[in-house]
């Protein structure tokens, strides 16, 4: 389900803010079971925070989220809004991945390419991590699937 209440900052119009577009879809957060995140969301300042606000919403109400695309940009930039989050999988590929690495301090290049996931996911204190390329790892940071 894509939800309707979504805005870009150019696109709210007088009555609508973050507060209460923000507060619209958290209102719809126990009737989900999962939550993506990414696909489709672009870099706008208002989209991002509102769906930080969701994230911490949904991260106290236990629910299961993914972040993927540009939702990856929320971990790059404001980790600890799913550090140590084992509700949390985030779902990279190469790119992104180098840019979440490169965020935490992980050197990518000088590790071993099937080590990196694991220490990537430890980085952000156990969350899952999918690293998609021509191996995909996934790691939590204790067990890593190749």
């Amino acid at each position: 389900m894509v939800h309707p209440y979504m805005r870009q900052k150019k696109n709210m119009s007088s009555s609508e803010n973050i507060d209460n577009i923000s507060a619209e879809v958290v209102a719809m957060l126990s009737r989900l079971h999962v939550i993506v995140i990414g696909p489709g969301l672009g870099r706008d300042e208002a989209m991002l925070e509102t769906c930080a606000r969701v994230i911490v919403e949904a991260k106290k109400q236990n629910i299961p989220f993914v972040l993927d695309a540009d939702g990856l940009y929320l971990a790059q930039t404001r980790p600890e809004l799913v550090h140590g989050c084992k509700e949390c999988i985030l779902t990279p590929n190469v790119v992104e991945f180098g840019r979440l690495a490169k965020a935490q301090g992980v050197d990518v290049q000088a590790e071993d390419p099937a080590q990196v996931c694991s220490k990537l996911a430890k980085a952000f204190g156990g969350v899952t991590i999918i690293q998609k390329g021509n191996k995909d790892y996934i790691s939590n940071g204790e067990h890593t699937l190749v």
